[in-house]
């Protein structure tokens, strides 16, 4: 389309020059005739291969562009499947190695029960206890656990359990901090929000999405990793109509993931109405 019109504008200038060298051909001579008459188609021709040329370059850069787009997000979504397989065969082998350790304390209680001296059943004792604590020392990982609670500029990183809010046409702005203060890292996760019961959205939250039969008021954020002491940048915002002569909301989130500790109750947020 912009070939088109920078094609059709170069002609138009030219009709116009070609009138204007009409009106004034019986003036010159053959030779300047000639030269003119050259130099005009010649333009002509320059000006429109020009902007062919530009047109063309500008398709394959566009081209080469969503080439590359496409390139990328095929990889990123290899590397996500890459980490979620290691992660199932980290499972797997973790829970291999369960089985087998359990079955070698199995043989040990029945070696156990079937010791004809007292001395070989206490020695199979000490075994069976000391598999028992290597088994608890290699499996009691830490849990990571997330805090939420209002972003606030002037403590950009602690989450604020309460929050002085203005009010514009009964909608208030809210921002909301996620962050994992513990020494593990939260992995393939998800979040929900609540509003209050009352509360509306006044837009769709960005990042956030409702999940099909949830409540109006619930919103959810689905996470693959937030790495110990870190956060979920940026904070999430929301604007939330508020019904008239309401002084106070609250805003609730609570949590799941595969290294949580995960509690079902809700983490909860209150704003003052200013």
């Amino acid at each position: 389309m912009s070939t088109l019109l920078g094609l059709l504008s170069v002609l138009v200038l030219t009709g116009i020059a070609v009138i204007g060298l009409h009106k004034d051909w019986q003036q010159y001579r053959s030779a300047a005739r000639v030269l003119l008459l050259v130099l005009t188609v010649t333009s002509l021709l320059v000006s429109a291969a020009l902007i062919w040329t530009s047109d063309q370059q500008r398709i394959a850069d566009a081209k080469q562009a969503d080439a590359s787009y496409h390139r990328q997000s095929s990889e990123i979504t290899r590397l996500r499947e890459a980490v979620r397989s290691a992660q199932a065969s980290q499972q797997k082998a973790t829970a291999q190695f369960l089985e087998a350790f359990d079955r070698l304390q199995q043989r040990i209680s029945d070696l156990q029960a079937r010791a004809q001296t007292a001395e070989l059943r206490k020695e199979l004792a000490t075994y069976q206890k000391e598999l028992a604590a290597t088994r608890r020392t290699l499996f009691s990982k830490p849990r990571a656990r997330l805090t939420v609670g209002l972003f606030t500029t002037t403590d950009p990183h602690v989450p604020q359990k309460q929050l002085n809010i203005k009010t514009e046409d009964h909608v208030i702005p809210v921002e909301l901090l996620i962050g994992n203060k513990s020494d593990a890292a939260a992995l393939t996760g998800e979040l929900t929000f609540r509003i209050c019961e009352l509360c509306e959205y006044a837009e769709e939250p960005q990042r956030l999405h409702r999940v099909q039969g949830s409540a109006p008021t619930d919103r959810s954020f689905i996470f693959d990793a937030i790495g110990p002491d870190a956060e979920l940048s940026p904070p999430f915002s929301l604007k939330v109509r508020i019904p008239l002569h309401t002084k106070s909301f609250s805003i609730g989130v609570r949590y799941v993931c595969m290294t949580c500790v995960n509690q079902p109750t809700w983490q909860l947020s209150t704003v003052h109405v200013k």
